[in-house]
């Protein structure tokens, strides 16, 4: 019976309400006096905004990141205790680049499954969802940082500050390059454009390291100079990266 019924069926038969552009309308309008109402209530504050960003980074780049910073001592510890003679700035010229790399997938996600109009809508700005993004990760490669300079000091014997400067010197001309790149024109590539740009620079800062001896070449207090101009260089394309969320004209429209 039932099958029989199911042929029967069309939709020809089915009766479509009458249409009112008035009662639509008043439907819409109804409609969005609701959702501004209960926005309203449920609006999330600046912490649990924080908080929930935290939770959308996937549980595969906290590892990442992680097990770059494991392997990275693994291999200081194995050459210093070993007879094979290797300088630690060389390491650190190798290593500290693969550790930004690791990160672009995460800053990037958004880019490469196209979901930044879809984020414009949201209460939070776009510019807010980088921000606390970018704030989040920062402060766990600071962690892991603090971690990684202590252990190889301890391990090499190194005096922690030129630990700091053959950390700083890669870190931040590679986040340098990755920003630039997040910035530019070719935003929808801008992913892949990042990593081949930061794995060119880390061969050339290994060629530095080892071949040019660039740390010994310069003076103690000129590195500090020239970290100090880095973070500023740093912070400017940081900041005209984020700011620069126009460049997507879907973007444009929700952009407050």
């Amino acid at each position: 019976m039932r099958k029989s019924h199911e042929k029967n069926f069309s939709i020809d038969k089915l009766e479509v309400p009458r249409y009112s552009q008035k009662k639509l309308e008043e439907t819409v309008l109804k409609s969005k006096s609701i959702f501004e109402e209960n926005a309203q209530k449920k609006k999330a504050s600046e912490w649990e905004f924080l908080i929930s960003q935290f939770f959308i980074i996937k549980k595969s780049f906290w590892i990442l990141q992680a097990l770059v910073i494991v392997i990275f001592i693994s291999w200081v510890n194995i050459f210093n205790s070993s007879e094979i003679s290797g300088d630690v700035s060389v390491y650190f010229a190798v290593f500290v680049p693969l550790f930004v790399i690791s990160a672009i997938p995460e800053v990037w996600k958004n880019i490469q499954f196209r979901a930044l109009e879809i984020e414009n809508t949201t209460y939070f700005t776009l510019k807010k969802v980088y921000v606390a993004r970018i704030l989040i990760i920062g402060m766990y490669d600071l962690l892991l940082a603090s971690i990684l300079l202590c252990t190889i000091a301890y391990i090499t014997s190194t005096p922690l500050y030129m630990l700091i400067i053959y950390f700083l010197v890669p870190f931040n001309t590679t986040c340098c390059i990755c920003f630039i790149a997040l910035g530019s024109k070719r935003r929808l590539n801008s992913s892949s454009f990042a990593v081949s740009l930061c794995t060119i620079w880390t061969g050339i800062c290994y060629g530095l390291a080892k071949n040019i001896k660039i740390y010994e070449m310069v003076q103690e207090k000129l590195w500090y100079v020239l970290i100090m101009l880095s973070f500023v260089y740093l912070f400017r394309v940081m900041t005209k990266a984020i700011s620069d969320t126009k460049m997507y004209f879907e973007v444009s429209d929700f952009e407050n």
